[in-house]
């Protein structure tokens, strides 16, 4: 009975009926957004628009590749990336930020379905993750958000922590995450070779 129920579901929602997406994704059903392949781990001063007031400590900039089209429509109204060390149980544990690799924001409504894959025919996107909260040189009283309780941002430092990152695109409508892509997971030993090659650290 419950696989006719599952099977019914799917037809609705394969014939339009979008309602049904929540219902799915709480059941644990999700939208799958595609796989992506790391090209190149780095780490830059700055990131494309404000930085979200980061500024300071540096970005690990990581440069993707998919066959996978992500777009701001059905089902993914918003799209965000979800930053945890491995494994990946905390959608907002670091700080993280999404791109095109054009440079303009996954959040971004005027890309729409202008955003073109590459020569290669492959998709090309660019996470950001904000190398430590807070950055050096601030501190928490800088930000605005809680200082303490569930809701307050953990104290963090990608390079000194040494664990791997597990990360994703993940997305949904105003009230429900139901879309996400596979895991991408980067090494410790990757972040550190970055580190040194940015001037960070120094070679052991």
């Amino acid at each position: 009975m419950s696989r006719f129920v599952i099977c019914g579901a799917f037809i609705l929602l394969a014939t339009g009926c979008e309602q049904m997406q929540p219902m799915l994704a709480e059941a644990g059903y999700t939208h799958n957004l595609g796989y992506f392949r790391t090209e190149q781990v780095s780490f830059v001063e700055k990131m494309p628009g404000a930085g979200g007031g980061y500024d300071g400590g540096g970005y690990l900039k990581i440069d993707l590749a998919s066959k996978y089209q992500l777009s701001l429509g059905y089902p993914t109204y918003w799209i965000g990336v979800a930053a945890d060390y491995c494994p990946l149980t905390d959608d907002h544990n670091l700080i993280a930020f999404g791109h095109y690799a054009d440079g303009r924001s996954l959040r971004d409504p005027s890309v729409g379905q202008s955003f073109q894959p590459s020569e290669d025919g492959l998709y090309h996107y660019v996470m950001y993750i904000v190398r430590a909260y807070p950055p050096p040189g601030k501190t928490r009283d800088d930000f605005g958000g809680p200082q303490t309780g569930p809701y307050a941002q953990n104290r963090y430092d990608i390079i000194d922590e040494k664990k791997d990152l597990c990360l994703q695109f993940f997305g949904g409508d105003h009230y429900n995450v139901f879309a996400r892509s596979s895991d991408i997971r980067v090494s410790h030993k990757a972040i550190k070779q970055a580190a040194i090659e940015a001037g960070m650290i120094k070679k052991p």
